[in-house]
């Protein structure tokens, strides 16, 4: 399938967008981008671009707004979602480069987003596959999206991070050098998981290990843990947030991001300087 990337301009391709965002968080869900802020937005120094299929069908969007942040002149990209069916394409990677590539026109080198940091694909697509770094976790971010399918009944806490758009982690990863070697990182200790008694990981709250290293584990499909169980998951969010703001308050750094087999894990470590 052929796939073209452009900003929105025209008015039915804006109600496309808002029908995309509802197919894509719920049709009650009442945490939806106007089509008249999406147009605000493409005129004021923002972004809302589409990825169109070869009939020019709206598959894709991005949604970014201008401003600053921390100091920096910075967009901050509010939504990008593609359709479920070609999730996994590269599609949403492309649209995340067309961003950047008409940011750094403006001269913007800064660019901001938050993801569920449960969220294995998102993790990669954003600290692999983009380059971005871990800024901030951020607890009850939003408040709970009413009618939403995706999120479901879980507290949305959420990873903020930077995209540095012309730092040289950033230019690694899109150059598909950013490389995560699973074994260099087998015998670092896991903060937040023991095995249950069929051997899976279950989370534990404890003491927080005050290695130079450490692991966080997150499970692959927090999706599927949902529908299972929403206790579960709950306690997954419950069990990250604590191991989390625990160690980036430490002075910790989130460095890295894999899968290894059927599990998936961030990697920390502590920031040069500081004492254990």
């Amino acid at each position: 399938m052929k796939t073209s990337i452009r900003k929105l301009s025209r008015h039915q391709e804006y109600l496309d967008c808002v029908a995309l965002q509802k197919e894509t968080w719920g049709a009650q869900t009442t945490e939806i981008a106007p089509s008249f802020i999406m147009i605000v937005a493409n005129k004021i120094g923002g972004l809302v671009a589409g990825a169109f299929d070869d009939e020019n069908t709206l598959i894709g969007f991005v949604i970014g707004l201008p401003g600053f942040y921390r100091s920096n002149q910075m967009n901050w990209s509010k939504m990008l979602a593609v359709k479920k069916h070609l999730q996994g394409a590269g599609i949403g990677r492309r649209l995340k480069l067309y961003q950047r590539e008409q940011l750094l026109q403006q001269g913007i080198k800064h660019i901001y987003w938050t993801y569920d940091p449960l969220v294995a694909r998102n993790a990669h697509l954003n600290l692999n596959k983009l380059g971005a770094g871990v800024s901030e976790y951020a607890e009850r971010i939003f408040p709970n999206e009413r009618g939403s399918d995706l999120h479901g009944s879980m507290e949305l806490d959420r990873f903020i991070v930077e995209w540095r758009l012309e730092h040289p982690q950033v230019k690694d990863a899109l150059a598909g050098t950013l490389k995560v070697d699973p074994a260099a990182f087998a015998q670092v200790d896991i903060a937040n998981t023991d095995p249950d008694q069929s051997g899976r990981p279950t989370p534990v709250v404890r003491d927080l290990p005050g290695h130079p290293l450490v692991r966080i584990e997150i499970p692959t499909d927090i999706g599927q843990v949902q529908k299972e169980s929403s206790a579960l998951a709950a306690e997954w969010r419950s069990n990250t947030r604590h191991a989390f703001t625990g160690y980036l308050q430490r002075g910790y750094e989130v460095r890295h991001f894999y899968r290894d087999g059927d599990r998936c894990f961030y990697v920390l470590s502590r920031s040069q300087g500081d004492q254990p």
